[in-house]
């Protein structure tokens, strides 16, 4: 029987907040390591909270050259490149969202994770809670 490896990285506090900011900045919190070459299923399930204005901007970090075909919630992306974004609408309170896909490795090994930021700046605080957390099994 064939057991694939099985990475799982999570979050132990709250990230500090994204103020004011709509460039992606990575969760190093939320990365594992990946290897060259490997196709790798991934599921992230995030706690966040935002302001209704700002909302989440939620992005991928991976090894250059890697491509990517992920979903946030129920709105799926087309295949991008892993530096694609897709956002996910708040009304201020806490949110639950997960984001899963399949991700096809480059040449190069590295980490795999997750990067977030404001869809539209705003002075309020976007935080990504404790208990968010990334899981990803190889499938090769």
């Amino acid at each position: 029987m064939y057991l694939p490896t099985q990475k799982l990285a999570g979050r132990a506090t709250d990230a500090a907040a994204i103020t004011a900011n709509t460039t992606l900045v990575a969760d190093t919190a939320l990365s594992v390591p990946v290897l060259a070459g490997t196709v790798v299923h991934f599921r992230a399930v995030i706690h966040a909270t935002s302001p209704a204005i700002a909302d989440v901007k939620v992005g991928l970090v991976a090894p250059e050259g890697s491509t990517c075909v992920w979903f946030l919630s129920s709105a799926p992306s087309a295949p991008v490149a892993v530096d694609g974004t897709v956002s996910l609408l708040t009304d201020g309170a806490r949110e639950v969202f997960e984001v899963t896909g399949v991700l096809t490795v480059g040449a190069e090994s590295g980490d795999f994770g997750l990067s977030f930021a404001q869809l539209a700046s705003d002075a309020g605080n976007t935080i990504i809670h404790a208990g968010s957390h990334v899981v990803a099994v190889n499938l090769d």
